[in-house]
């Protein structure tokens, strides 16, 4: 009589696993970490599927529970995004785009704690791609302000606010509380506004977001700000302008010099230069004009982008530089005389 065979175990086609990240320099109560990866419950690299982390404030972690298959070996990286909590799209802020994903081998056993943009002894960090949103560039550039003399020699700073139209549906508001006070920089929702000033320093070479009083505008700069918005139909925006006093405290605010309205209406070709007038804070009278450029960016309706890959600022550390050939001017021919027989 043959011995009974033993039972063989199930094999255990997928787990629980916890993907942990901790994300330096970000707001957490602006801003998002989500997850994704190859395998359905990663969302497949789709920016529309990809799965939002929970973040511990104790630990300073992003922390995400999901399940994964043990068939094979799990692809996924993370990404920095922005939730419109009106509509719950996701705008992809940064992302990881070191070439090679993260990887969690069938041999893994333990989750692992990442750092953000920081694997395989590399650091790949891009920033996102328009998705549902529209990119408004206001450009300040060639000394833009010409103001009274009074103001002509001060260092201006120049803030933009968006600020949403309402067309008849406002609510009634008596005039005597109308101000131009523009301490509130609450921001419409799912609105972001970033400035650069483009200039050999990595401080302010780079976007940031915009802080209460602007940024600095000296002699000869280039100031971008970017404007993301859902919605760029339904924004005005108000351009602050503020200054220091010559008998200001090192602690004292600048003062609020004068403003300028631009409408959605202007940005009438995609690209284009306006001059508007700047009005007096305090007279509500003119001190002069600003001149800017603007561009407005829309994004591609097909879904044409996804978390995979991105080459876009790849370069293999192999290639040590670009020979291009030269081969003069081409061939070259001379007049020939012909004589008729």
């Amino acid at each position: 009589m043959s011995e009974p065979e033993p039972e063989q175990k199930a094999e255990l086609i997928s787990q629980q696993w916890q993907f942990s990240v901790t994300v330096p320099d970000i707001n957490p109560l602006k801003e998002k970490v989500f997850v994704t990866g190859n395998t359905p419950e990663l969302g497949e690299w789709d920016y529309t599927k990809i799965i939002m982390m929970d973040y511990d404030e104790a630990s300073n972690l992003w922390l995400k529970t999901l399940t994964i298959p043990n068939t094979c070996e799990v692809l996924y990286r993370y990404a920095i995004c922005f939730l419109n909590e009106n509509s719950n799209d996701v705008f992809i802020r940064k992302w990881e785009t070191n070439i090679h994903p993260r990887m969690i081998k069938q041999t893994m056993l333990h989750p692992t704690q990442d750092v953000f943009g920081e694997y395989d002894k590399k650091q790949g960090i891009s920033t996102g791609w328009l998705t549902n949103q529209t990119l408004i560039q206001f450009k300040f550039s060639n000394n833009p302000l010409q103001l009274k003399s009074r103001l002509a020699e001060r260092l201006i700073n120049i803030k933009v606010t968006p600020v949403k139209l309402f067309f008849g549906t406002e609510p009634h508001i008596e005039e005597s509380s109308l101000s131009t006070d523009t301490t509130d920089t609450e921001l419409p929702a799912g609105v972001l506004v970033e400035v650069a000033t483009l200039a050999n320093d990595p401080n302010i070479c780079h976007l940031k977001p915009q802080e209460q009083f602007g940024r600095e505008y000296k002699l000869n700069d280039v100031l971008l700000v970017n404007v993301t918005t859902p919605n760029p139909k339904q924004l005005a925006y108000l351009i602050d302008f503020y200054s220091y006093s010559s008998r200001a405290a090192s602690e004292d605010p600048p003062c609020h010099v004068g403003y300028t309205y631009v409408l959605p209406n202007m940005f009438k070709p995609s690209e284009g230069n306006l001059e508007l007038p700047v009005t007096c804070n305090v007279k509500h009278r003119p001190l002069g004009t600003v001149n800017f450029g603007y561009l407005t960016v829309c994004p591609i309706q097909e879904k044409l982008c996804n978390l995979q890959v991105s080459y876009a600022k790849y370069w293999d550390s192999s290639w040590t530089g670009l020979e291009v050939g030269h081969r003069g001017l081409g061939a070259s021919f001379k007049t020939k005389e012909y004589t008729i027989l």
